[in-house]
C-alpha cells in the first residue's frame, strides 16, 4: 500500500532523529502490520513497550499481530 510505504519513510526519518519516541514506533508498527510485515511490527511494538511500559495501545496491537500469526 503506497500510503503505508510513504508513512514508513517519514517514521524512519523521525526515528533517525530520535529513536526513543514510543508513539512513532507504535505508528510505524501499524504501517508494518498493514503491509503484512508482522515481525517488524512486533519489534516496533515491543520497543515502544520497553520505552513506555504503560503503552496500552502497543500491547493491544501486539496481541492482534499474535492472532494474525496463528
Amino acid at each position: 500500500n503506497e500510503r503505508d510505504d510513504k508513512a514508513l519513510k517519514q517514521y524512519n526519518l523521525a526515528l533517525n532523529i530520535n529513536p526513543q519516541i514510543p508513539e512513532t514506533l507504535y505508528n510505524r508498527g501499524i504501517a508494518y502490520e498493514n503491509l503484512n510485515e508482522f515481525e517488524k511490527a512486533l519489534d516496533d511494538y515491543n520497543f515502544a513497550i520497553k520505552i513506555n511500559p504503560n503503552f496500552v495501545d502497543a500491547y493491544n496491537n501486539k496481541s492482534g499481530v499474535f492472532r494474525k500469526l496463528q
